[in-house]
């Protein structure tokens, strides 16, 4: 082998071994690029699952959330829709007393009225067809002195009693709907307590 071979074999093996060390060093940074591309790909997925499972539970939150408050709204018009049977019932019931009960039921709910002095009574337009002459002595037997107007009340139902320029409708309507938080409480607390 001639100095120039060995020259040349020196040279290429240096260059071999240059070539060796230069694709470890390659290799070596690529398997630390792939590991951290790994590792930040694996960061990134446990992030983005972190925030689909908050989201999730958000959502889930939401849905409970809504779900409650339409049981419970779906709760409270039953319990109303119940209330209202119950006032209807309790309506019909009074409207089929025969006249001297009913008459003295009215005469009851008058008596806080009274004044002195004769009072004009306004019988409802159905009530008209009961004997009003039993109201009249229901009132008188409660102190209370009124003749009879020609006119009727607007509502069906009760009277409106007037004293000159004052007048207390005292019609069932109006009386269901002044007292009807007191009305609704007290079926409430028999009905659903």
């Amino acid at each position: 082998m001639s100095a120039e071979e060995k020259i040349l074999g020196g040279i290429l093996s240096e260059a071999e071994a240059t070539a060796k060390a230069a694709e470890e060093k390659t290799a070596e940074e690529v398997k630390k690029m792939e590991e951290a591309a790994a590792a930040e790909a694996k960061a990134y997925s446990a992030e983005v699952i972190s925030a689909a499972l908050l989201k999730a539970k958000a959502i889930k939150k939401n849905a409970d959330s809504a779900a409650e408050l339409t049981v419970r709204d779906m709760k409270l018009s039953k319990k109303h829709e119940e209330i209202e049977k119950t006032v209807a019932m309790a309506l019909e019931a009074t409207l089929k007393l025969d006249d001297e009960k009913y008459f003295a039921l009215l005469s009851k709910v008058a008596a806080p009225y009274a004044k002195d002095g004769e009072a004009v009574l306004k019988v409802g337009k159905k009530d008209k067809k009961r004997d009003p002459s039993v109201f009249l002595k229901a009132l008188a037997e409660r102190g209370i002195k009124a003749i009879l107007s020609d006119t009727s009340a607007l509502e069906d139902y009760g009277f409106v009693l007037s004293y000159g320029d004052v007048e207390y409708n005292l019609t069932l309507a109006a009386l269901i709907n002044d007292k009807r938080d007191i009305i609704e409480d007290r079926i409430h607390r028999i009905l659903f307590e």
